[in-house]
This record gives structure tokens, sequence and C-alpha cells, in this order.
């Protein structure tokens, strides 16, 4: 979610072809995306200009994670209770849920990042409601498990790499990076 404070927050999300876009990406810069960023939270109407526009940004994350934990998932994210996703497995109801700081190839201006699910659950030997009910069984092989995933997440985004980035708007704007 991309806050009206100091705090500005993207959600990557991952590139492969799994995602089709209206028009083409386009291609900016770390420092025109924040620029953008900034405009955005001082006149959300200029929101509504960057609506379905899709940006391609290189960025990293930088230090470790400010924030992680396994929440229940937003109703419209979810498909129907009894519902199966399209590898047949039932839907997990929960998501991993992380916030850390990313930053441009060559710059000390950070932007706060609401990573993906999606980014985040190929690092961790469980799924998210697997791991939430195996905290409740086992707390010290469940600490153990997020802590292996978190190394992992935070390795593989401590790369500089391509994140696409569009702009959404609900009631505040809100930035997503597919990776």
């Amino acid at each position: 979610l991309l806050e009206k404070d100091s705090e500005r927050t993207l959600i990557p999300q991952p590139s492969q072809d799994s995602f089709t876009h209206s028009t083409p990406p386009e291609p900016v810069s770390f420092d025109e995306l924040v620029k953008l960023i900034n405009r955005v939270t001082s006149d959300p109407q200029q929101a509504a200009k960057f609506e379905d526009k899709v940006f391609v940004v290189p960025a990293k994350m930088k230090g470790s994670h400010k924030y992680f934990n396994i929440e229940k998932k937003k109703k419209k994210y979810r498909l129907d209770d009894n519902k199966k996703n399209v590898a047949g497995d039932k839907e997990d109801k929960y998501e991993y849920v992380m916030k850390a700081h990313f930053a441009g190839s060559g710059t000390s201006q950070l932007i706060t990042v609401l990573v993906a699910d999606q980014i985040l659950q190929p690092h961790f030997q469980l799924r998210p409601g697997e791991m939430r009910k195996l905290s409740r069984e086992d707390r010290p092989k469940s600490q153990k498990m997020v802590q292996e995933g978190g190394e992992s997440v935070t390795a593989a985004l401590s790369i500089l790499s391509s994140w696409e980035a569009t702009l959404l708007l609900p009631k505040i704007p809100v930035i997503t990076l597919d990776g």
C-alpha cells in the first residue's frame, strides 16, 4: 500500500510470462519511479493517469526485512472457500507478508516494499497455512524453517533485478511490482 506519509510501498510479484499487459511495459529508472510515487502521493488525482500503466524498474532489497508475518488473505484476493487453484489444490487462506526497503542501483533513496506472497512462497518449505499450523504444533521447528526461508528470501531479493511496477487505484494508491 502506498502510504501518504514518508513510507512508500510497492508490492513485487513474479513476472514469468504469467501476466499480460494491455500496453507494453515502459522502462524507468528507480529515481523516476520514486518521483512518480511522490507525485501520486502528493496529488492522488495524478494516479488516474498511470492506471494500467506498467513500468520496468531495476531495484534490490537493502538490509533485512522490516516486517514479516503470516496473515489471512484479503477476501478480494482469495478464491471462494471451496474452490481450487489452477494446480487443483485447495487454495491456502493465508499468505506470507513481508515489508522491506528497496533501492535502485547507485542511489541512496529507499522505498518500502510489500513483497508479494508469490515471491515469498518458493523460499519456504511449507505453504503459509501449513506453516501457521506447524507453529502451533512445533514452534521451534517452525521458527527454524521461517528463519531459513527468510535468509533465502533476503539472498534472492538482495540481487539487483528488473521489476514490473503497476499503479492500482483502490481507496489509496497501490503500486505492484512484478519481478
